[in-house]
């Protein structure tokens, strides 16, 4: 008596495992795109300088980043020693997903530059920095403005531009 209740327990708690296994949503399948960023300096309507940064990401939680710059170093006034200053681009995307043939992630985005000092003017350079960050919608395979600020020491403006390209 002990085994047969022992075993419709076993076949109970089997046929409960299954049921609650079905219940769930298939999961996600895994896809792949390629981010390209484009950042432009635009005056007068149009680009006087472009430069692009690409990454490839997946749908999900995953975090990715791109890193590039360098240290650019600057006479000190009145002084014989040097600083340094750290400029380049970093962009940052998070919570990749699709829907409806569009791409909706997080995007961090941190754009600096070093500018010389006016001509015979014994200062340290000033820097130009633009920070971005959204959540942003892009349909895929088109070029989208997602980022656009004017630059604050003349009539520049600086973009960032998404392409979202499904891979496979």
């Amino acid at each position: 008596m002990k085994r047969t209740l022992s075993a419709i327990g076993a076949f109970g708690l089997a046929a409960c495992a299954v049921l609650a296994q079905s219940n769930q949503p298939p999961a996600a399948e895994t896809k792949f795109y390629n981010l390209e960023f484009q950042v432009k300096e635009v005056e007068g309507g149009k680009v006087v300088n472009s430069r692009a940064y690409d990454m490839m990401v997946s749908n999900g939680n995953g975090q990715y980043s791109t890193r590039t710059g360098g240290r650019i170093s600057y006479a000190n006034p009145g002084n014989t020693g040097f600083n340094f200053m750290e400029v380049g681009v970093n962009i940052d995307c998070r919570n990749v997903k699709e829907r409806n043939g569009q791409l909706n992630l997080g995007v961090s985005a941190d754009v600096s530059s070093m500018m010389p000092p006016a001509e015979g003017v014994a200062s340290p350079p000033s820097t130009r920095q633009n920070r971005w960050s959204s959540e942003v919608i892009v349909p895929l395979r088109k070029a989208t403005i997602i980022f656009s600020s004017d630059d604050s020491q003349g009539k520049r403006k600086m973009q960032l531009e998404l392409t979202a390209t499904p891979i496979g």
